[in-house]
């Protein structure tokens, strides 16, 4: 079982007993404004979410524990998904589900042990990610960790009665190994 630590967080397998905070989440439309999922979720089906993917073989899936903390707390979950074996690059997801650990470094502190665990034991090429133009708070992660804009898909989604556009972002394996990022995990 993958389990990946530094200082500030620990990424560790999803267990059944994670639906219930994962269900809180899905529901919050805080939460799940900047995701690229929308909609509500059972118990029921957050629990089946959590069993199907322990079977997919193309996707890597955590809870993020905050462990700076008196006792260990599951705040969010992260993953890879999509992953091309062939072409050696995946599709990275993140949602520090928690509000009152938002702003905290604690997705910093997860991106860069995905980082990690995808570049240096996946061996993946490159790992990118879609984020709405309006979180720029995910953006401002995304970059001080090392991703690069790519491209911009213009008037993609459609929230609070608008249409945004979705930036792709990607950081291939020989930026993260030049940048101090992989020091830090």
């Amino acid at each position: 079982m993958y389990t990946f630590r530094n200082d500030k967080v620990r990424l560790r397998a999803r267990t059944m007993s994670d639906a219930e905070a994962e269900t809180r989440w899905r529901n919050d439309t805080a939460v799940t404004r900047t995701a690229l999922y929308s909609g509500p979720r059972s118990r029921e089906e957050q629990e089946r979410i959590i069993r199907d993917g322990f079977l997919r073989a193309n996707d890597y899936n955590f809870a993020i524990e905050a462990i700076d903390l008196p006792q260990p707390l599951h705040i969010g979950g992260c993953g890879l998904h999509h992953l091309d074996w062939r072409g050696r690059n995946a599709e990275f997801g993140i949602a520090i589900g928690e509000k009152a650990y938002w702003g905290n470094g604690y997705g910093t502190a997860a991106t860069q042990l995905i980082l990690e665990f995808g570049f240096g034991e996946l061996n993946l090429h490159r790992i990118y990610l879609y984020v709405f133009d309006f979180n720029q708070r995910g953006i401002r992660t995304y970059e001080k960790v090392g991703f690069k804009h790519e491209a911009m898909m213009r008037d993609d989604i459609y929230r609070e009665g608008q249409f945004h556009n979705t930036r792709l972002m990607g950081i291939l394996k020989s930026e993260w190994e030049q940048s101090d990022q992989q020091q830090a995990t």
